[in-house]
């Protein structure tokens, strides 16, 4: 039985369901760390000295998780290959390039910032020449500007 080949999808359109789901996944930590700080407050607001929660033992296990599931299922279902080169890069850098932008600029912000840094890199992985002549530079300018506003920001 012969099964109709199906051409992938068009390099740029891989790249923007790459930049959405990095976006998706961004909001969803963003969301699940604000969720965290306020039962942190909620539970610790009586207790003079340390406390900890569930929530805050959990909280970032629980992010990487789903951020791994979440993004090897759709760059799966977009044919981003090797997804073994472009999941890890993602996900270890993403939490400094949202936490500089949640800092600067909200959790909005580190949406964005999730969104492009994840189709930046899965375009320079997709593409050919031409399209890792955009990924790659964007990608390399959001980790430099990131690295610029971890030094300038005080405290």
């Amino acid at each position: 039985m012969n099964t109709p080949y199906s051409e992938p999808l068009p390099v740029p359109l891989r790249a923007a369901g790459a930049a959405v789901t990095g976006g998706s996944v961004a909001l969803a930590a963003c969301s699940l760390f604000a969720a965290t700080d306020r039962r942190h407050g909620q539970s610790c607001a009586a207790v003079d000295g340390l406390c900890w929660t569930w929530w805050d033992w959990a909280a970032i296990p629980v992010a990487f998780a789903a951020a791994l599931t979440v993004l090897a299922v759709v760059y799966k279902v977009l044919d981003i290959r090797p997804r073994i080169a472009v999941i890890p890069p993602t996900v270890v850098f993403a939490p400094v390039l949202l936490g500089v932008a949640q800092a600067t600029g909200g959790m909005w912000a580190a949406t964005v910032a999730g969104g492009v840094w994840s189709g930046c890199f899965a375009l320079a992985t997709v593409g050919d020449r031409r399209h890792r002549m955009v990924g790659l530079p964007v990608a390399a300018a959001l980790v430099l500007a990131t690295l610029v506003l971890l030094i300038a920001l005080p405290g």
